[in-house]
C-alpha cells in the first residue's frame, strides 16, 4: 500500500530537520570555541590585583566575538594561593577539559609551572618572578619581568657613587630579585648599601625604618614591592624631614601609588615601568585604556594590559586553526606580538622582553621621564 502524509505534516517533519540540524550545527561551532581558563585572585589580600583582570578578560571576549574569533574564558579565585591554583586548574584540565591557562601572580604561577611541567597544557603567565620560564614546561611569561626591571635599575643607580638604603619587600618576586641580581650588582659597581630594611606584604609597622634611615642618612633609596606598601614605608622616612634632597629608585609597584608622600621631591623620583603604565602606546592602547575605564572608572593596571594581550593572542592564534597546547607554545615561543602593553618579544625558553620606559611624578601622576 502506498503510504501517504499529509503535506502540512510533511512540512513540519521538513521544519523540524531543519531545525535539527540548526541545533546540531550551533552545537558544533559553539564547541569548536577554545576553552581558556584564567586563575585570578578575585578574594584575599590581593584582590586587588584579580578585579582589574577579570575586566580585562570581559573586554578582551567582547573584542574578541566583534572580530569572530573563537575563544571563550571561564574564571576561578585563586585567592591568590599557589596550592589552591593548582587545585583548581588540576579540575579545569581533568573534569571540563581545559587545558589552556592565563595564570596571573607570581606565586601560583611558579606553582603551575612545577605542577604541569610534564603535562599537555599551555600556560601563559602573567607574571614578573625572575625565574619562571623554562624551557622544560610548558609555559610562557606574557609580562615583562622584574629581571628587565633590576637592570634597568642597575644601570642608572650605579652611575652615582653616593651611598644607597634599601626597601625591599619579602614577596618572591622581590627577593629573588633584590638578592639574586640587584643587591651582586651593586656590591661588585663598589656601591655603598648602608641598609637593607626587608618588610613582610601588608606591613604597617615601619618606626625601625625610620630609625635607620635617621641613622645612616642614605642619599638615595631603593624601594621594590607592591605599592600598596610604600605609602606607610615612605610616610616612615618622610617624618624625618631630611628627604628634600633624597633620591627614590623604584618599579613597577609605584604604578599603584598616585603621588608620593609629602615632603618628598617628586622630581627626584626615578622609576622603572611599562609603557602601558604612563599612557605609552598605540590607539590600540589608548581604546582599551577608554573601555577600561569606561567600567573600572581608572586607568588598567598594568598586569590587566598584559592579561588582555595574552587573551587577544590567544584568539588570534585560534582563528589560525591554532589550539592545541603544545602547538600554542611553539607558536609563542621565538616570536614578537604586538599589543596594548607594547611589544613583547619571547624567546626559545618562554622568557618575554617588553617596552619599559623610565618615568617620574608630574602633576597628573607618573609621566615618561629621559633615561
Amino acid at each position: 500500500m502506498k503510504s501517504y502524509i499529509p503535506k502540512t505534516i510533511a512540512v513540519s517533519i521538513g521544519l523540524l530537520a531543519a531545525l535539527a540540524v540548526g541545533i546540531l550545527t550551533s552545537c558544533s561551532r559553539k564547541s569548536e570555541n577554545t576553552q581558556v581558563a584564567a586563575m585570578l585572585p578575585l578574594t584575599g589580600n590581593l584582590a586587588f590585583l584579580g578585579e582589574p583582570g577579570r575586566i580585562a578578560l570581559q573586554i578582551a571576549q567582547k573584542d574578541l566575538r566583534a572580530a569572530g574569533k573563537p575563544l571563550s574564558f571561564g574564571i576561578d579565585d585563586t585567592k591568590a594561593s599557589p596550592e589552591e591554583t593548582v587545585t583548581l586548574m588540576r579540575k579545569e584540565k581533568d573534569v571540563n577539559g581545559r587545558s589552556i591557562f592565563i595564570v596571573t601572580l607570581s606565586g601560583p604561577s611558579m606553582a603551575a609551572r612545577e605542577s604541569f611541567a610534564k603535562e599537555d597544557v599551555a600556560i601563559l603567565a602573567v607574571a614578573i618572578h625572575p625565574d619562571l620560564p623554562s624551557s622544560n614546561a610548558p609555559i610562557v611569561r606574557f609580562c615583562f619581568s622584574a629581571r628587565q626591571e633590576a637592570e634597568m635599575l642597575i644601570q642608572k643607580i650605579v652611575q652615582s657613587k653616593e651611598s644607597i638604603g634599601l626597601v625591599l619587600s619579602h614577596d618572591a618576586a622581590t627577593t629573588f630579585e633584590a638578592e639574586r641580581i640587584i643587591i651582586p650588582a651593586l656590591q661588585a659597581a663598589g656601591k655603598k648599601i648602608v641598609f637593607t630594611e626587608w618588610f613582610d606584604v601588608g606591613n604597617k609597622d615601619f618606626h625601625n625604618l625610620t630609625a635607620r634611615y635617621n641613622q645612616e642618612k642614605p642619599k638615595e633609596l631603593l624601594v621594590l614591592g607592591y605599592g600598596s606598601d610604600f605609602p606607610a614605608a615612605l610616610g616612615a622616612i618622610a617624618v624625618t624631614r631630611q628627604t628634600d634632597e633624597l633620591k627614590v629608585y623604584g618599579g613597577i609597584g609605584f604604578v599603584e601609588m598616585e603621588r608620593p608622600p609629602a615632603g618628598f621631591d617628586k622630581s627626584k623620583f626615578n622609576i622603572a615601568v611599562p609603557a602601558v603604565s604612563i599612557g605609552s602606546g598605540s590607539s590600540a592602547a589608548r581604546a582599551f585604556r577608554d573601555k577600561f575605564k569606561a567600567v573600572k572608572g581608572g586607568l588598567p593596571s598594568y598586569d590587566a594590559a598584559f592579561t588582555y594581550d595574552a587573551a587577544m593572542v590567544l584568539g588570534d592564534l585560534a582563528q589560525k586553526g591554532i589550539t592545541k597546547p603544545k602547538d600554542i607554545i611553539t607558536a609563542l615561543r621565538g616570536h614578537s606580538f604586538e599589543g596594548v602593553s607594547g611589544k613583547i618579544e619571547i624567546d626559545e625558553s618562554g622568557e618575554a622582553k617588553t617596552d619599559m620606559r623610565w618615568a617620574t611624578y608630574g602633576p597628573n601622576g607618573l609621566e615618561e621621564s629621559k633615561p
